[in-house]
């Protein structure tokens, strides 16, 4: 067997190419250095480039690209290779999470389901851009509108309230009238309640129940209310548990409508300061005190 001549110099030596400058010459002879000949190192550049696949240029604009089919094949395989999926039917959307941002107790609503998911393939929407929607519809923009909506209903509360106090004012002639009526007519609504077994919260409940759907925001149904129960609990009334305030049950007096031990100041009594004169006049006439 021949011996192998270590002084034939490797066919890298000497070789040219404008590729190969003197800035890489030595890189260039490291890299072929395992190949023994030129053909053995332009087959092993042709299984690598097979084995990496074909080297991907990324086009300036989409209007290099010669026609509409190479323009689409471009993004589809530009958006596969991102993993950005978009959906091609409603099916697709199966496991979609439409709950991502609601809170554990709320339920989603199938039929907005239903829309976004029709909307998303029409739109051509992506699902990573359709789960920042919903999470953000879920989250912050549902608690905005929430808010805005308790917002609103509480002005609409607030405009209703003040029209019906107006109207009750010009019926009645003062504030000061109309706040009188309102709280002997709590009074009356009150003493009802404990008569029919309530406790001191369900009582307090149902007088603010009846406040709020009764004299707060229909004018009307306000003054047929107060004309109706607030007579029950004027100085010298009675009321006998039947509603028609007649018979011999017991006065209703401030005493019996705050349920609470005897108040021995005007501060232990916890009314308003602009309601204590009244409420002590009632006290003294009452309690026969000059």
């Amino acid at each position: 067997m021949p011996e192998e001549n270590n002084n034939e110099q490797h066919w890298t030596q000497g070789f040219e190419n404008a590729a190969v400058t003197t800035e890489n010459r030595e890189s260039f002879n490291t890299a072929m250095s395992k190949y023994a000949t030129q053909d053995e190192a332009i087959i092993g550049g042709y299984n690598a480039q097979k084995a990496m696949g074909k080297p991907f240029r990324v086009p300036e604009s989409m209007d290099k690209l010669p026609d509409d089919a190479s323009r689409n094949e471009f993004s589809s395989q530009a958006r596969s290779a991102l993993g950005i999926n978009t959906p091609k039917s409603v099916d697709d959307l199966a496991d979609f999470n439409f709950k991502d941002g609601l809170a554990e107790d709320a339920t989603v609503n199938e039929d907005l389901v239903g829309k976004l998911k029709a909307w998303a393939v029409e739109a051509g929407v992506d699902t990573g851009s359709l789960q920042k929607m919903v999470s953000f519809y879920n989250g912050p923009l549902g608690q905005f509108a929430i808010e805005s909506k308790a917002e609103r209903d509480t002005a609409a509360f607030e405009a209703k309230a003040t029209a019906c106090n107006d109207a009750l004012v010009t019926d009645y002639g003062s504030t000061e009238k109309v706040q009188e009526q309102t709280e002997l007519f709590k009074r009356a609504i009150s003493a009802m309640a404990t008569k029919n077994g309530l406790d001191v919260d369900a009582t307090t409940e149902v007088v603010q129940a009846m406040v709020d759907g009764g004299i707060t925001t229909n004018p009307k149904l306000a003054k047929i209310m107060l004309q109706a129960f607030a007579p029950m609990a004027a100085e010298g009334g009675t009321y006998s548990g039947d509603g028609t305030g007649s018979g011999k049950a017991a006065q209703i007096t401030p005493y019996e409508w705050k349920k609470a031990e005897f108040p021995k100041t005007p501060g232990e009594w916890g009314s308003p300061s602009d309601s204590w004169d009244n409420e002590s006049q009632q006290l003294r006439n009452m309690a026969g005190i000059k």
